[in-house]
């Protein structure tokens, strides 16, 4: 893992080209550093994201970027939302969690609770079954095993699960 956001001059340059040939490529930028999804089953995780972040979008690669919503936002979004399918087939709808979904309905549910989303065709279109906003949460919800695993996957956070509070 890389722990600076630049760690040698044209250092992201090769992941950034193999991602744009890679189906599903892209980058997401959270609070605490940003996930490149440049190759079936490879990712660059790092810290910052700046540098790269501006790499991306002047290369034309799709860029989901969550620093600026409230975290609870976020965790609703991981939590019920489908992930990414990145060099492999998306399932048929509806895309909900646990289930690969086209980019472009990840990032739709992204942009719909705030995220800033760049060069992805269609993330302006809505999937009924991944977008949620914040007026959508309801009293009640459950969190389940696989549910939990994939929040202590998904986020940059430093998150005690022994102590954490999901409310819907």
């Amino acid at each position: 893992m890389y722990t600076s956001d630049d760690p040698t001059p044209g250092g992201y340059e090769d992941y950034i080209m193999s991602a744009l040939r890679t189906e599903g490529g892209h980058l997401l930028i959270g609070r605490r550093g940003f996930i490149l999804y440049y190759a079936p089953g490879a990712r660059l995780i790092g810290y910052g994201g700046e540098s790269i972040q501006a790499r991306c979008i002047a290369a034309g690669l799709p860029v989901i970027d969550s620093r600026k919503v409230r975290f609870e936002d976020v965790v609703g979004v991981v939590v019920d939302g489908s992930t990414a399918a990145v060099a492999e087939a998306a399932g048929p709808p509806p895309h909900q969690a646990l289930s690969f979904a086209p980019l472009a309905a990840v990032a739709a549910a992204y942009r719909a609770v705030g995220a800033e989303v760049f060069n992805i065709d269609g993330a302006d279109a809505t999937d009924p079954s991944s977008e949620r906003g914040p007026s959508d949460r309801q009293s009640g919800g459950n969190i389940t095993t696989a549910s939990a695993r994939k929040i202590s996957v998904s986020t940059l956070h430093d998150v005690r699960f022994s102590k954490l509070v999901l409310s819907y």
